[in-house]
């Protein structure tokens, strides 16, 4: 609700159901309020045609560098404005926990699928985190660090909070406002040069954040539950549900014909055919290893692969399978190059501290052990140490990456671009 008074209630353009505030306990905002001021109507006129792609390059500038108002007096005047909305999410994101209900109703009542639960809370959230990462390089660009550090905090708790909504999508936004988080920090460390006391204070705040949700009960919990809800969506409704899932019947396809066959249809053997796929997927998931993970992952994939080529042979259960098995396999690539990008950023503080104790960064990472960090994990892709090298001017710290090899500590956002996932202090490619 908190996070609702600061967005507005009409994060879209449209009121909420009212069902969403009958589930929350709670009237709606007001229509009049000072809420957060959106960048497509704060910036019109420079998200207009070409200039789009220059303001876009520019707000991406001044997330990765200190910056003052005389800078750039319009994004300092956005941000000011979005102080109060801001102040709000800070004091939303100290909650212990989130909920948003997914409402499988229409506006006049009528009744639709779960996979149509409308999520207009989780793109503002979104922007909040945008607003929020220019915040954190304003704050360093007038030496505001632990006001800049806050920041990061209010960031890295949105992140969580949004990761144990109800679905995946807010599960992956949850990663990528996590990813924004990080990078803030990281800027944040380069601009502030803290003091060994001062990067361990913000180690150790970082490290009492609560993890991410499990992926394997995200799935097991929603993700099965809204294929289910599918199913029965289309037992009571018929073959006009088709139209509505997008599906277009045809002979070649075999839709026409399965229309045909619903009012005989074993109901019951359509739920177990997406239970057995999700009992699969949750198991896979569940593998203690993340090698092991990928490996049943890609065996699920494969023969999910062999049905799509044969889709007259497929019966309804394996089609509705086809259609609503989530893609775990990538979404489990994005949570565990979240949790390397979360050990490199914890890793960055405790070198930050080293190098204001010694005026030099360590010889190795484990001279970190114990008085700046009690352990040093390992490569979650390599199953060996995280490659570290260090000059006179900063370091490199990284992971090989999905793809298993060093590439140089060459980053997605390097031209060219590597696979490698970590660190470098200072940002700058050399």
């Amino acid at each position: 609700m908190l996070l609702l008074e600061a967005i507005g209630p009409r994060p879209e353009g449209l009121h909420l159901h009212v069902d969403v505030y009958k589930w929350l306990g709670c009237p709606a905002p007001s229509d009049q309020g000072l809420y957060l001021l959106k960048s497509h109507e704060y910036f019109r006129e420079e998200l207009q045609g070409q200039n789009q792609q220059a303001f876009l390059d520019r707000q991406g500038e001044l997330r990765n560098r200190p910056w003052t108002a005389a800078d750039d007096p319009k994004h300092f005047d956005w941000v000011t404005a979005n102080e109060k909305p801001l102040a709000m999410a800070a004091e939303a994101v100290k909650r212990p926990d989130y909920f948003y209900p997914l409402i499988a109703r229409s506006a006049d009542g009528g009744r639709v699928s779960l996979v149509g639960a409308l999520l207009p809370l989780v793109q503002r959230c979104r922007e909040v985190a945008a607003i929020l990462s220019l915040r954190v390089t304003l704050r360093c660009g007038e030496k505001k660090y632990d006001a800049a550090w806050q920041d990061v905090m209010t960031l890295h708790r949105l992140a969580r909070l949004m990761g144990k909504g109800a679905t995946l999508i807010e599960l992956l936004v949850g990663f990528a406002i996590d990813s924004v988080a990080r990078n803030s920090a990281l800027r944040l460390l380069e601009a502030a040069k803290p003091t060994a006391a001062q990067a361990l204070a913000w180690r150790d705040e970082l490290a009492k954040l609560t993890p991410f949700p499990s992926l394997a009960e995200n799935v097991d919990r929603v993700a099965r539950f809204t294929f289910l809800d599918v199913c029965q969506f289309l037992r009571r409704n018929g073959a006009e549900v088709f139209k509505i899932l997008g599906v277009k019947g045809s002979q070649d396809s075999g839709w026409d014909a399965v229309a045909a066959s619903l009012p005989r249809l074993d109901w019951n053997e359509v739920l177990r055919t997406g239970n057995r796929w999700f009992d699969r997927l949750v198991a896979a998931l569940r593998k203690p290893s993340r090698a092991e993970r990928v490996a049943a992952l890609k065996g699920i994939d494969a023969e999910l692969t062999d049905l799509r080529r044969e889709p007259a042979a497929m019966d309804l259960g394996e089609r509705l399978v086809v259609l609503y098995i989530p893609a775990v396999d990538k979404i489990n690539e994005v949570s565990d190059r979240q949790e390397v990008q979360f050990q490199t950023e914890l890793l960055a503080l405790a070198l930050a501290a080293h190098h204001a104790d010694h005026k030099t960064y360590p010889a190795k990472l484990s001279d970190l052990v114990p008085k700046y960090a009690a352990s040093i994990p390992g490569d979650l892709y390599a199953g060996q140490e995280l490659i570290y090298r260090h000059d006179a001017d900063g370091y490199s710290l990284y992971s090989v990456g999905p793809n298993g090899a060093d590439d140089g500590g060459r980053f997605q956002t390097d031209i060219p671009g590597g696979d490698d996932i970590g660190v470098r202090m200072p940002n700058a490619k050399k």
